[in-house]
């Protein structure tokens, strides 16, 4: 299993895919702002570990949307997310890809917006999706599969 992963302290995307590149399951983990950090990111944390458990620790990779330093305390919590998520985990391939790389991945250019990236999804995929952070995380796992040669993206 690859687990796709839009990281964010207030709304992680998360997709499961087969290795094979078929789409398996997507959620989304909503976290408290009223809640302190830490306590959010245990929540994200713990969600993802479950979700390992619940797919009997057949995990082969974790495929994550790196940050950005544009937003300095954002991009704080999300490193302390991928560490606390790398620790949690363990000894996993983990694979991080730039917003812009998926975007002209998935979407044909790098600065397509959130709305042109989840058309593209629809156009090959019967998914619906309840926001973009879900829509995200599946762009983010295609990104893996395309950059590995396991799905052809051409139309």
């Amino acid at each position: 299993m690859i687990f796709s992963i839009d990281l964010s302290i207030a709304s992680t995307g998360v997709t499961v895919f087969e290795d094979n590149g078929k789409y398996v399951k997507k959620l989304c983990l909503k976290t408290n702002p009223k809640n302190k950090q830490n306590v959010r990111i245990g929540i994200i944390v713990d969600s993802i570990v479950d979700l390992f458990v619940e797919y009997d620790f057949n995990l082969s990779a974790i495929v994550i949307e790196s940050g950005f330093l544009k937003f300095i305390k954002a991009s704080n919590a999300l490193r302390r997310i991928e560490g606390a998520l790398m620790y949690a985990l363990g000894d996993l391939e983990y694979v991080f890809y730039a917003p812009t790389t998926i975007k002209k991945t998935v979407a044909g250019k790098g600065n397509a917006s959130k709305e042109d990236v989840q058309e593209a999804i629809l156009e090959r995929y019967d998914v619906e999706f309840s926001n973009t952070d879900e829509s995200d995380s599946f762009a983010v796992g295609l990104t893996y599969f395309i950059k590995e040669k396991i799905i052809d993206w051409e139309k």
